[in-house]
């Protein structure tokens, strides 16, 4: 998953959590006529359809969670690669400047007087 990837990187996940997991199982129908039941703001759903219905929002909320901390990975992955790219042209550029010869007479100052 993508938080091993982070955690690779040595970066912590930027995504929350997403809410509390549900129950494993649906939860007991209110007894009729609890103040629980006709205040409950899901009224009318049986706990299983309630159950379901929080099992499918935290699905979702997991997958964009998913999506989210694989996308700070690779973007984490770029900009490490865009960094080492960045220090290997800085690298070579020193290289190539310590390799040409020093500043000295070009080629028509030097022979000019002799033509």
């Amino acid at each position: 998953m993508a938080t091993e990837a982070l955690e690779s990187l040595g970066v912590p996940p930027l995504a929350p959590w997403p809410s509390p997991r549900p129950p494993d199982e649906p939860g007991r129908p209110s007894e009729p006529g609890s103040s629980s039941s006709s205040s409950a703001p899901d009224t009318g759903r049986s706990p299983e359809r309630k159950w379901a219905d929080d099992w499918a929002e935290f699905r979702g909320a997991m997958e964009d969670y998913a999506v989210r901390l694989e996308a700070q990975a690779t973007n984490t992955r770029v900009e490490r690669q865009q960094q080492l790219i960045s220090e290997l042209r800085q690298e070579m550029r020193e290289l190539i400047s310590r390799l040409q010869p020093s500043a000295g007479p070009t080629c028509c100052t030097w022979c000019w007087p002799r033509r």
